[in-house]
């Protein structure tokens, strides 16, 4: 049997790998949406009393935590950006750009035949304040 060049044989580790991820990925998607429905039977055997909210079960603790998020009503940030500074409550106002948003923007402005900025593409004053990254990876499709 004939050895595979080192490159090859880097090639061919990289397809294995990206294989198995996709695997692991599809594995990870079914043991999720199985924990939400379990999780969900548990919260509901603690609400109604045949659990405690607080406990230990095969060596691990189980309790329950609230999570609490909070955003904007109607995604209406302007009207909540206003009553934060009329509340004097600066610090939760953003203080810097989304970088995927504006990344987005950037991809939006590239010229799609060449794959650079193009000087009319981006305005000058864009320019000079942004750090426009380009990294190239390697994709396995079909795997």
């Amino acid at each position: 049997m004939q050895e595979l060049s080192p490159a090859l044989a880097d090639a061919d580790k990289y397809v294995k790998l990206t294989r198995r991820k996709k695997q692991l990925d599809l594995e990870l998607k079914t043991v999720k949406a199985e924990l939400e429905t379990v999780q969900q039977k548990v919260l509901d055997h603690m609400e109604e009393g045949r659990l405690p909210e607080s406990f230990r079960h095969d060596g691990a603790s189980v309790f329950t935590r609230a999570e609490i998020w909070a955003s904007a009503k109607d995604g209406d940030h302007e009207s909540l950006a206003g009553v934060l500074s009329e509340m004097g409550m600066v610090e939760y106002l953003p203080k810097n750009v989304n970088s995927q948003s504006i990344s987005a923007w950037v991809r939006e402005h590239r010229n799609e035949e060449t794959g650079e900025f193009d000087e009319d593409l981006i305005d000058p004053r864009m320019r000079e304040v942004l750090k426009i990254t380009v990294t190239n990876k390697a994709v396995v499709n079909g795997a």
